[in-house]
């Protein structure tokens, strides 16, 4: 009896899963015929899948509807894959599944974990192109890797981190993005530290591993970082939106203002508020517009011509207090066109 229970829920099991594959395979076919998400009927050729780590950061979802925008203009429907279902999965998940569907391409946050190297592989040996964005998959045999340079990144937050001196103890805090198998935040270390060590200036560096599940569980880290006065930094570097939003408002919330300083990333609103009000002392913006760009540009090349860059670096700006207006009004300029 309990033989004929364990195989009655494998197969319940096989057939969710083939429903789900099924679903995903049958609206693949429909996307390729049309999409009608936007306010009127639009035809595609291609249908791409874009996966990344965290889909409620705002730069990702910034780099989303860029690409989103470019593929329009290059005859590719490009689907936040993942975003309508109800249970969260990881990336490895979503990749299979959108193997499974027949995408494509893929666009994809990547690690060099062995599981998502071997699936990248699977995936293109099926003829689905991959581009990898911000993180690669070192080894896999994906078609283009879109990034800044992870190590010139670090040396800008490292130098901005020097500019600082004079500041109590000098105890530097960086706020690592928790994401296995993904080297990027290492070598950005990397790069603080060396750029910290060749200014000759004396500073506590130590990492923390920010929070996985979004917004509240980064407040929460970051809170208890600052509460406690032994452990609490001079200086405070963050490597996402959301931890620099979060350690912004526990700043503003605790009364640490000029006494934890702030270095962060990315420039939405409230960030660019932090700059102008001398809270945050600087923001390092890469560009979310060109990775979303030359993303749908590699992937059009290659699903076109079969033929595409290797490498496409993606270029990184220093918003400070000095320079936030102008950027400002650069970006309110770039809107009304």
């Amino acid at each position: 009896m309990q033989m004929k229970r364990f195989y009655i829920l494998v197969a319940a099991v096989i057939l969710i899963v083939g429903v789900l594959v099924g679903s995903y395979i049958a609206q693949d076919r429909l996307v390729k015929k049309t999409d009608t998400s936007g306010s009127k009927e639009e035809t595609y050729t291609y249908h791409v899948a874009m996966l990344v780590n965290d889909r409620r950061d705002v730069f990702w979802q910034s780099v989303y509807q860029y690409a989103k925008e470019a593929g329009r203009n290059q005859d590719i429907y490009v689907e936040d894959f993942g975003a309508r279902m109800g249970e969260k999965y990881s990336r490895e998940e979503l990749l299979e599944m959108a193997i499974a569907a027949e995408v494509d391409g893929i666009i994809i946050e990547a690690n060099n974990s062995p599981e998502m190297v071997a699936l990248i592989d699977e995936a293109t040996a099926k003829d689905i192109t991959v581009i990898t964005v911000s993180s690669d998959a070192t080894g896999s045999k994906r078609q283009s890797f879109v990034s800044v340079n992870d190590y010139a990144l670090g040396e800008m937050y490292g130098n901005q981190v020097a500019a600082l001196k004079g500041s109590a103890t000098g105890k530097v805090t960086v706020l690592l993005a928790a994401d296995g198998g993904n080297t990027g935040p290492d070598v950005i270390f990397s790069g603080i530290n060396k750029a910290i060590e060749a200014s000759g200036e004396k500073f506590q560096l130590n990492s923390l591993m920010a929070g996985e599940t979004g917004e509240f569980e980064s407040e929460e880290k970051i809170r208890q970082l600052l509460r406690d006065g032994d452990t609490r930094p001079d200086v405070l570097v963050c490597l996402s939106a959301v931890d620099t939003i979060s350690a912004y408002q526990c700043v503003v919330d605790y009364n640490l203002v000029g006494k934890v300083k702030i270095v962060g990333s990315y420039d939405t609103p409230r960030i660019l508020e932090g700059v102008e009000k001398g809270i945050i002392q600087s923001t390092i913006v890469v560009s979310a517009q060109e990775m979303g760009n030359k993303a749908i540009q590699g992937m059009s090349d290659y699903l076109t011509k079969e033929y595409t860059s290797e490498y496409m670096s993606v270029e990184s700006k220093l918003i400070t207090r000095e320079n936030v207006t102008d950027y400002l009004k650069e970006q309110e300029e770039q809107g009304e066109k």
